[in-house]
């Protein structure tokens, strides 16, 4: 979105849904690497168990432990685990952003925004079969993940508080885990 010409966009309806930064963590976890396979996907499906002395299908503390060479050397761990903040612009810049909770806000925005009578429903969450919340988080990937994902948790809380009322907002982080 960076790339685009500004001017194009002042007619268009910017939409954004982001997702409380400790339950994305764990169902990346749950749904890429160890649903999918992931990491031995980007070794381009290797066999083994580990590589690089790590494991290809790490529990939760080990990742979380390990977390800064997984980012090292897999580039599908670097890329889900940078804060929601590096993809976006200011908050205020958005027409809609919305709490994947409540993603059905997006298509009310958007169904608005066409003029249709029936509203258009968000897609299908691409999540983990696993339940993040029925997950228990020892106190060490509880505290490592906070420090992790503060500047993720600081924006939107300020941006809570802060938020121009005269839009479609939707933004209930309560912590799921």
């Amino acid at each position: 979105i960076n790339n685009l010409d500004k001017s194009d966009l002042n007619s268009d309806l910017k939409l954004l849904s982001l997702r409380e930064p400790i339950s994305r963590f764990i169902s990346y976890h749950n749904k890429n690497i160890l649903e999918e396979s992931s990491l031995q996907e980007e070794l381009n499906y290797t066999k083994k168990e580990f590589e690089f002395g790590l494991s290809l299908k790490p529990n939760l503390e080990e990742f979380v432990n390990k977390i800064n060479i997984y980012c090292y050397i897999f580039n599908d761990v670097l890329h889900h685990i940078l804060p929601q903040t590096a993809y976006f612009n200011e908050l205020t810049y958005y027409d809609c952003v919305a709490d994947l909770k409540s993603s059905y806000k997006l298509g009310e925005a958007v169904s608005k925004k066409l003029k249709l009578e029936n509203k258009i429903s968000p897609p299908k969450k691409m999540v983990s079969t696993k339940k993040v919340k029925s997950i228990d988080l020892s106190d060490n990937v509880q505290s490592t993940l906070e420090k992790l994902f503060k500047d993720d948790v600081l924006m939107f809380e300020n941006f809570e508080s802060t938020k121009e009322f005269s839009k479609t907002f939707s933004f209930d982080f309560k912590q799921e885990v």
